[in-house]
């Protein structure tokens, strides 16, 4: 459960850089979280858990874990500072807080739905020989070629709006560019190394959005 231990650090740490904890949509954000970790821990593949938190092979984007770590610090401190000390852009109206949180609920969910489809969906950019993998053609698969990385952002997307604060839309747009990137790398070293994938990606046409992307 060091997941759930993280979560509760982080939010800790939130909570005192914004020099309260009176912030009711940061304490759903952080519960949200943690009923994604106790869930995963209970119900994913532990194979998928272990490489997810320690890949066995060479990461082809050496710093994409550091810098998607960082950034997601950066949106949760950003708004924190901004809805606690500094009110600088923290005039985000509760509708949109409202909407906000349903995002990131439906975003972490997809996530989960990802994971739970996708036995190789490693935190590392690696293909993996060493676990058999195979092309998943099922769940959210069917429509799109990356859910993890479009449920990813709309879960992001939606905790930069529930946090009060415009500041943490910047970290978010960042980490958006970022996991495009990502996505382009992962396909290119899917197609040359993985049997399957090029047929795959000719019957499912869209990378993040049905249709549109």
């Amino acid at each position: 459960m060091f997941s759930v231990f993280l979560v509760a650090l982080t939010a800790a740490a939130t909570f005192a850089l914004a020099g309260t904890a009176a912030l009711p949509f940061y304490w759903v954000a952080f519960a949200t979280q943690i009923v994604v970790s106790i869930f995963s821990v209970y119900s994913l593949d532990p194979a998928l858990l272990n490489e997810r938190m320690k890949p066995q092979g060479k990461d082809e984007d050496r710093f994409g874990r550091l810098i998607v770590t960082l950034l997601y610090v950066f949106s949760l401190a950003l708004p924190a500072l901004d809805v606690g000390r500094w009110h600088f852009a923290n005039s985000v109206p509760l509708a949109a807080q409202i909407v906000g949180t349903l995002m990131n609920a439906a975003g972490w969910a997809g996530v989960f739905w990802t994971m739970k489809t996708n036995a190789y969906f490693s935190s590392a950019i690696r293909l993996q020989p060493d676990r058999n993998q195979q092309v998943i053609t099922t769940g959210p698969y069917r429509v799109i070629r990356h859910p993890g990385y479009s449920f990813a952002t709309l879960g992001f997307l939606g905790q930069s709006f529930m946090l009060g604060s415009w500041l943490g839309v910047i970290p978010i747009l960042v980490m958006m560019i970022d996991f495009a990137y990502r996505s382009f790398l992962e396909e290119k070293i899917l197609v040359d190394g993985l049997p399957g994938y090029k047929a795959y990606m000719a019957r499912v046409k869209s990378r993040w959005i049905p249709g549109l992307f």
